[in-house]
Formats: C-alpha cells, sequence, structure tokens
C-alpha cells in the first residue's frame, strides 16, 4: 500500500474543498475517494501497490482536473506528494486557458488511443455535453524525431479524440482540432519526464 497525499486548490492558491476519486485505469472501476480538508485544501488515501490509478476532482463550476499515478513499478513504500490546481469553467472562457487531459495514452508514435484513456473521454463526453460546450482539441508532442511528422502526428491524435467524443454523443460541430507539434512544450525535452509533459493532448472551450 503507498500512502498519496497532497492539496487542492485554486489558481491563486487558495484551498478548495472537493471530493477526489480514483479508478483503476486497467478495468476503469472506481477504487476509492479522498476529500480535501477545507480549511487547507489537503488530502489523503492510500492505494494497493501494482496498478496504474487516475484521478479526477468533481465540483461545480470547476473543469474536472484530472491525472494518474502508476505504480505498477513501485516497490518502495515512499509517500507521494501531489499538488493538484483547479480552474472554472468561467476562469477557462475568460483567459483562453487550456487544460491538459492527463490520462490519454496512445500507442507509442501513434494516434491509436490506448483503453487507459476510455474513463478520462467519457468524462470529457459528459462535461462537453452537460455544459454544452464548444471546445478546441489541441495535440502536442516532444521534439524527438522529424518536426513535420510531429506535427502531422498531433493533429492526427486531436483527430482520435474528436472521433471518440462524437461516439459518445458530442456534436461534430461543437469540436474543433489543432496541432501544434512539438512547438509548445511545457517542460524540458532533455529528459524522459519532460518529454512525457510535453506529449500531451489539450482542451479549450471557445465558447461562453
Amino acid at each position: 500500500m503507498l500512502p498519496v497525499s497532497g492539496e487542492l486548490i485554486s489558481k491563486n492558491n487558495e484551498p478548495i474543498h472537493a471530493k477526489i476519486f480514483y479508478e483503476d485505469l486497467n478495468t476503469g472501476k472506481q477504487v476509492g475517494e479522498s476529500q480535501s480538508d477545507p480549511v487547507d485544501g489537503s488530502f489523503f488515501i492510500v492505494l494497493p501497490l501494482g496498478k496504474i490509478y487516475g484521478y479526477h476532482v468533481e465540483k461545480q463550476d470547476y473543469f474536472p482536473i484530472s491525472g494518474n499515478l502508476d505504480l505498477r513499478n513501485t516497490t518502495e513504500i515512499v509517500e507521494k506528494m501531489d499538488t493538484i490546481n483547479m480552474v472554472t469553467f468561467k476562469e477557462m472562457i475568460d483567459n483562453g486557458q487550456a487544460i491538459p487531459v492527463n490520462n490519454l495514452f496512445f500507442h507509442l508514435g501513434k494516434k491509436e488511443l490506448l483503453a487507459y484513456s476510455i474513463p478520462e473521454l467519457k468524462r470529457v463526453a459528459e462535461v462537453v455535453n452537460k455544459n454544452n460546450l464548444t471546445i478546441e482539441i489541441a495535440g502536442h508532442t516532444d521534439d524527438i524525431g522529424d518536426s513535420t511528422a510531429n506535427y502531422e502526428l498531433s493533429i492526427k491524435r486531436a483527430e482520435s479524440v474528436k472521433i471518440f467524443l462524437i461516439n459518445k454523443g458530442c456534436s461534430e460541430d461543437a469540436l474543433q482540432i489543432i496541432g501544434y507539434g512539438d512547438s509548445k512544450p511545457v517542460a524540458t525535452n532533455e529528459n524522459d519526464e519532460g518529454r512525457a509533459r510535453n506529449r500531451r493532448v489539450e482542451i479549450k472551450i471557445i465558447n461562453n
């Protein structure tokens, strides 16, 4: 078992009181939940080793921020710390802020989504439909390989997300795609961790 703790905060570093749900990404089943403290935003949960977990936060008026914890190869019991930054729909619209969809997984160098991505994309579809949103789906890559190929891959991955959302009931007219290739890194491309952060799909709300 591995202790996981952290804090849930707003973009202004204010504590947020909300529930955090954890799921086994291999099965899509919920395996636990925690609730952040209303005073300081802190939360805590204990998860079994050997699996890859996704988590998401649900709070009214906030985009359901998500992330993942890969404990498949973890053997050492060291408490993990995680800070989750929440953003409201209004903040996304007013600031044109793009939010990474963190629990998306693709075959290496390909556009095909891995099954681990399904729970996350179902939630995105629900959010788009429930709130009648029009969104931009943006694909990004790391800088390994040819820039033109990276650009084309980023578009294809955004298109894969779009097709999934349409199949879950989202209107095609509400989904726009764009690819940025390796042109907008959010971390260094000098190590595996940074490159993993740069390989991402982001969502931006483009209506109000």
